[in-house]
């Protein structure tokens, strides 16, 4: 596929082994053709946290993709510079280099040659220079000889390909003429009435010899017969109707909404593709990001449920292509076009080429102005089967060194289309509201602030934060939010912080859970029990048992909140359920719980991912009613220990300087 198209830079920057599905007769990835040329420009990419992907196939694999195309032309010197510089610069060796590690990686690989100097689409089918003026007869054959011998240099590398493209997008044959000439005197058009002539005969013939070559040099690979006729299944069923004498194992087709159509257009076209008893493949498909193509056939309109001003959209489509694609067996592969694409950081000055998307749109799946992959990369996966995520929501946590003394700091977060997230936004005047992050601890001379908020699929990943004083006289940069980072005045400091805040243990790497004691019910201790999915007793306390939850803290609400961690995290519980000291039975025991690893419950046995200790001394009274044992807690809320001594409650200097608060 390749096509001109505007594209705009906004202004603002912002297992190495492939995991597999249980069902590995299907393969999704995408066409990673110009991947080393981004990386020799030192683009960087960022995850979805924020992290820098220091290795693109890893992270690949880690998204649960399976299967890479790589594209071959034959000489492509001989292209234009403008064809080159669009991306038209993939010749043997560097496909040998890319394909090597694609299969180290564990991939499948797809071999996609255009059997030209430069791109060969439905408008473009030119003959190699070296080629030019071969009568038909002599083409077959150089195309035999060609095609062994690219195969056996990738395999001797230790890159066989698993499928084997013969020519791309040749809805309208192949090898009409030469570049120059620009004649398509011999393109091919399908239908009954064509079988009968020297040009669908020439045409046959040249895809008869390009699949003998690969049945005798790599047997094993599977044969991909490429077209894009999605809009026109009567075309598309004369075509493969033509081309039944040939042998290959596989329809490969392009599918661009914007070129293609709707949904509703593709499922037309599988409906008739089906009819051949092939295998079928998507091995070109994209959706556009922030711009839609100014050529595109089907205008925005079309999709206008599909937002593609925003990463959703590209995301929404997805889901949707894949869940339709659920009720067609026969489709067994899915390839997004480009999906490499990242302008960020990079720099062609240096380089042979320039920038390669200056004549296309955003279509990769990664954000040009900041790196950050777009959230239609993990849905890919769903294709095989697999979730595209573990969870509904995850939480974030972002630190703030205050190391230009603001009196206070504050924080706004963005999605990609600079619109507020998460209840924050820019403080005019000097009362902020609900962007002032938390004072968490210190380091060194600094104090380190905390912001934590929950991503919901539902608003949007944040894309761009920014830090703030009241009313915005001091700020940083536009910043990229990274879960677990810290950052000062001048920017990222690291991308995993690991300050302890008042409200949180030295270590929560473990199994640990948290319980509100509200006041509902007076027990004399908080105890804890739980289970296996066969509700065998594997950890915390039985019903007689004296042990108790540690004391944590106190809640702003003036509740105590209680803590107990299990240290055998061998097994994950699946059941938890709460109880009073030795005791059971209304009022003394909670309901039993699906377990939640750092949730929080109560009497009632609502869960929930956070609570908010007190900073403050004025929390409700919490003493033992037997023997006036008074506890005493840090300003911040932290439980330190207890005391004898019958103090009122208040705030202390301890003999050591350290302040403490009696409740």
């Amino acid at each position: 596929m390749r096509t001109v198209k505007p594209f705009i830079l906004l202004a603002v920057v912002m297992l190495t082994t492939a995991v597999y599905a249980d069902n590995t007769d299907r393969y999704v990835g995408g066409d990673i053709s110009m991947l080393t040329y981004f990386e020799e420009s030192n683009a960087i990419y960022y995850d979805e946290d924020g992290n820098v992907i220091s290795d693109l196939l890893t992270y690949f694999s880690e998204q649960n993709l399976n299967a890479m195309r790589v594209r071959l032309f034959h000489d492509y010197t001989q292209a234009s510079s403008s064809d080159q510089d669009s991306g038209a610069r993939q010749d043997l060796d560097y496909v040998i280099a890319l394909a090597k590690r694609i299969k180290e990686a564990g991939f499948a690989f797809m071999l996609d040659l255009h059997y030209s100097d430069t791109w060969a689409d439905p408008s473009n089918q030119w003959i190699p220079k070296a080629w030019e003026g071969l009568s038909d007869d002599v083409m077959c054959d150089s195309i035999y000889s060609y095609t062994v011998y690219v195969l056996k240099a990738l395999i001797n590398a230790g890159a066989t390909p698993d499928f084997i493209q013969i020519g791309n997008e040749i809805s309208y044959g192949m090898l009409w003429d030469s570049q120059s000439s620009a004649s398509t005197s011999k393109k091919y058009y399908a239908g009954t009435t064509v079988t009968t002539s020297s040009v669908y005969t020439r045409f046959v013939n040249f895809l008869t010899y390009a699949a003998k070559a690969c049945r005798t040099a790599c047997s094993d690979a599977q044969i991909i017969i490429h077209t894009e006729r999605v809009p026109n299944s009567t075309y598309l069923k004369n075509f493969y109707d033509d081309v039944s004498s040939v042998d290959y194992d596989i329809i490969g087709i392009s599918y661009y909404p914007y070129f293609h159509g709707t949904l509703s257009t593709l499922e037309s076209a599988l409906t008739v593709l089906e009819t051949f008893g092939k295998e079928i493949m998507i091995v070109e498909y994209g959706f556009p990001y922030y711009y839609w193509p100014s050529d595109a056939t089907y205008a925005s309109s079309y999709f206008s449920a599909y937002d593609y001003s925003t990463e959703s959209g590209g995301e929404d489509f997805t889901t949707d292509l894949i869940a339709q694609l659920e009720d067609h067996e026969e489709v067994t592969g899915l390839f997004w076009w480009f999906m490499e694409g990242n302008e960020y950081n990079n720099n062609w000055s240096n380089g042979e080429y320039v920038r390669p998307t200056a004549g296309w749109y955003n279509m990769s799946l990664f954000n040009n102005d900041n790196g950050q992959v777009l959230s239609a990369m993990p849905v890919l996966q769903e294709f095989l089967g697999l979730s595209s995520s573990s969870s509904d929501d995850d939480s974030y946590t972002l630190y703030f060194i205050n190391d230009a003394s603001w009196e206070t700091v504050n924080i706004a977060l963005y999605d990609s289309q600079w619109n507020f997230l998460y209840d924050t936004f820019w403080s005019n005047d000097a009362t902020p509201s609900g962007v002032a992050m938390t004072e968490c601890c210190t380091d060194g001379d600094y104090t380190v602030y905390k912001y934590t908020f929950t991503y919901d699929e539902d608003e949007g990943k944040p894309s761009y934060l920014i830090f703030f004083n009241d009313g915005g006289t001091s700020q940083t940069g536009n910043l990229t939010p990274s879960n677990g980072a810290s950052y000062n005045s001048s920017g990222k400091v690291s991308s995993s912080a690991s300050y302890t805040c008042d409200d949180e243990d030295d270590d929560e790497n473990g199994l640990y859970v948290y319980f509100v004691d509200d006041g509902t019910y007076s027990w004399t201790s908080i105890c804890i029990v739980c289970y296996d999915g066969s509700w065998n007793k594997i950890c915390g306390t039985t019903w007689s048992s004296s042990s108790t939850m540690t004391e944590y803290c106190t809640t702003t609400d003036g509740y105590t909140v209680y803590k107990w961690e299990y240290s055998d995290t061998s097994t994950t519980p699946t059941y938890v359920q709460f109880f009073n000291n030795g005791s059971y039975g209304t009022g003394n025991q909670t309901d039993s719980q699906t377990f939640t690893n750092g949730a929080t419950y109560s009497y009632s046995g609502a869960v929930s991912t956070s609570f908010e200790c007190s900073s403050s001394a004025t929390a409700q009274p919490k003493r033992d009613a037997e023997n006036q044992v008074v506890r005493y807690y840090t300003v911040g809320g932290q439980y330190v220990g207890t005391t004898t001594d019958n103090l009122p409650r208040g705030l202390y200097v301890t003999s050591n300087g350290e302040k403490v608060v009696v409740k």
